[in-house]
């Protein structure tokens, strides 16, 4: 599973793990035990960021690259912790938050896999 992992530091990084256990991945690389699946207004469809659904309540700081992304200057609500970008897909089960492929991350990263 690959994803891109923004720190509230502001930093970035492809986070690469060989697992099909798509809550695990989100939970180990945020931080946190429940996630949501947030639009960000500054990103194209298909892709998502998954966040810490209760990283309010527990007084995480402000992620200032993910609320840009998610268009926090529109509406006010910030993105706090760290957050996932991923994207959704339409499966046979019905839509669905997928991996990233390599296409994605060079697309998203500016060619850098790292």
């Amino acid at each position: 599973m690959n994803a891109i992992m923004i720190s509230p530091g502001g930093s970035l990084r492809v986070i690469r793990e060989d697992t099909d256990d798509l809550l695990g991945f989100c939970y180990r690389n945020i931080g946190c035990d429940c996630i949501e699946i947030v639009r960000p207004a500054e990103l194209p469809d298909p892709y998502v960021m998954i966040v810490d659904e209760n990283g309010r309540l527990m007084d995480l700081p402000v992620n200032p690259v993910a609320s840009i992304l998610y268009g926090t200057a529109r509406h006010g609500e910030t993105i706090v912790g760290t957050a996932l970008i991923m994207k959704e897909e339409m499966t046979d089960d019905g839509p669905d938050i997928v991996s990233l492929d390599d296409a994605d991350l060079r697309s998203l990263t500016g060619g850098d896999l790292r």
